[in-house]
Parts: structure tokens; sequence; C-alpha cells
């Protein structure tokens, strides 16, 4: 629960102090806030991993796997084979994916 708190505050410190990466600041905005929607539903919205959550591998797989796609949106220059607007859209594809199966985990599996 902290790494992910932790890991989504340094991100946002980062791209808010140091916004010389090339992502337009309404899409960075955005993403920030979908990712602190993502992080609030992942961490205080029942049903949660039954047994699951202590476990360190797969329980927070679940809460780290948007900080990826987050981080290919905010600083789209860190892949430099690719144009900075296919690294965002990669980045908003695996993001919406990953909102995606939170909420099928949370609210068809999770839930039996």
């Amino acid at each position: 629960m902290q790494l992910l708190i932790v890991t989504f505050v340094v991100l946002a410190i980062i791209h808010l102090l140091f916004n010389q990466f090339g992502s337009s600041r309404r899409a960075a905005h955005l993403a920030l806030g979908i990712c602190a929607v993502y992080v609030v539903l992942f961490l205080f919205v029942p049903p949660f991993t039954r047994g699951m959550s202590s476990k360190i591998y797969l329980g927070r797989g679940y809460g780290i796997l948007p900080m990826l796609p987050l981080c290919t949106i905010l600083f789209p220059n860190l892949i430099p084979e690719m144009s900075e607007r296919t690294n965002q859209i990669i980045g908003w594809f695996a993001f919406i994916g990953s909102i995606f199966i939170l909420l099928l985990f949370k609210y068809w599996i999770w839930q039996g």
C-alpha cells in the first residue's frame, strides 16, 4: 500500500517539478487524475483481494500495474526509438486496459 502511494506521489512530483519531458499539461493532469482514482479504487473500495493482498507479488501487482503506463504518458521521451505521440497512445491504451482489469477483478472475480 505504501509503495503504491509513494510511487504515485514521486511520479507526480517529478513531473510537476521538471515538466520538460514533452507531454502536454492537459494530458498529464488527466493521467494523474485518473491514476489517483485508480489508486483510491484499488486501496479503499471493496471487495479486496482475499488472501492475496498480504502476498508480496500478486496482490501488489494490481496496484503497481498502472504506474508504467503513467510513466509513458508523463515522460514520452524515455523510449527514444518511438515518437512521443506513439508512446503516449500506447500509454493511454495500457492505462485504460489496467483500469478495465482492476474493475473486472473487483466486481466479478474477487466478489465471489
